[in-house]
């Protein structure tokens, strides 16, 4: 593929948007990203403070010139009436799950180099992983690896202690920090979500408080504790996923125990080099993962490699594709 053209996910195909200013060369547009979850799960994954009654069962979700509102008159008690006086008639409702939404700016097709602008689908896979196994996060801390324009990140400050989005480039970054402000709401702790830079290919935590999304002392301690990285859609290109699998060694070989889930989507293409529909990024992908089950070290760091079956609820609405998969890597160390 050559660098200069230009890549169109999918997901923004079927997402509402609206025109929402421009981000470097990009015009953004805002997406509503609805999610359901089962409601005896609503108070684990939002904040109970945002549930109010009034929101619950009709605001989350709409459009804001739609959102009905509780009437206070005393003698339209229990009646629910929109902006214009006129009663909204109750319709039929799983009463088992409740809706919310996260509003994401993004472009829509960029170069290949600028694909941290938009969101793909392998990141509503985690989205739905992530909800699905909501004790998995809970007040932990999580490091995202590739957050683009954060949509995981903001998912997990709901339930984390502490989210870590990274990435590189000065405008993913800032498009990222713009997300997580508008849907600070969704947050369960003040703070919860730090956007931070981290270049693959540099072997060291910027710390230079010249920028803007620098490293505090703090936060690279954080990260030899016992935390849960995650990354979705950063296979494609190889040169990147050999920096990635390098990264993830260098974080993951620091005791103790900790885990990565990946998940990504296996695109095929009719290549001119094998003369047949292949996928090179998803092929040297499973080399580095087998790469990793054979590794050594002096500390007696050893790694698993597994699939997770995508078996999980969608909460997301989406292509649940075969060619979605969800990836786990642990690191161990012997005793």
């Amino acid at each position: 593929m050559d660098p200069d053209d230009e890549v169109l996910s999918d997901v923004h195909l079927y997402c509402k948007t609206t025109a929402n200013g421009t981000q470097g060369k990009y015009k953004l547009l805002k997406s509503r990203f609805l999610f359901k979850i089962p409601k005896k799960a609503v108070e684990d994954v939002i904040p109970t403070e945002i549930l109010s009654s009034e929101q619950v069962p009709f605001v989350t979700g709409l459009d804001e010139h739609k959102c009905p509102v509780v009437s206070s008159s005393s003698d339209s008690e229990g009646l629910v009436l929109d902006e214009d006086g006129d009663v909204v008639v109750s319709r039929h409702k799983d009463i088992e799950e409740e809706q919310d939404v996260i509003y994401i700016e993004h472009a829509m097709a960029t170069k290949l180099s600028d694909v941290g602008l938009q969101v793909w689908r392998g990141a509503l896979l985690l989205c739905d992983f992530i909800l699905s196994q909501r004790s998995e996060f809970i007040d932990k801390v999580v490091l995202e690896l590739g957050s683009g324009a954060g949509l995981a990140s903001i998912l997990l400050s709901a339930v984390a202690q502490t989210v870590y989005a990274t990435d590189t480039g000065d405008e993913v970054l800032a498009l990222c920090k713009k997300n997580c402000e508008l849907n600070k709401n969704i947050s369960c702790h003040q703070n919860a979500i730090n956007v931070r830079e981290l270049d693959w290919f540099e072997d060291n935590f910027c710390q230079d408080p010249k920028n803007p999304f620098h490293w505090l002392a703090e936060d690279i301690c954080r990260l030899k504790r016992n935390i849960i990285l995650v990354a979705a859609d950063v296979i494609y290109d190889e040169d990147l996923t050999e920096a990635f699998f390098r990264r993830v060694h260098r974080i993951m070989s620091v005791p103790p125990r900790k885990k990565l889930y990946i998940s990504l989507e296996k695109r095929l293409n009719f290549t001119l080099s094998d003369l047949d529909v292949a996928c090179p990024a998803y092929d040297h992908f499973q080399q580095c993962l087998s790469e990793l089950t054979v590794f050594r070290e002096d500390n007696g760091v050893t790694y698993t490699v597994e699939q997770v079956p995508s078996t999980f609820p969608q909460y997301f609405k989406y292509d649940r594709t075969k060619y979605l998969e969800l990836w786990l890597i642990t690191s161990s160390f012997e005793k």
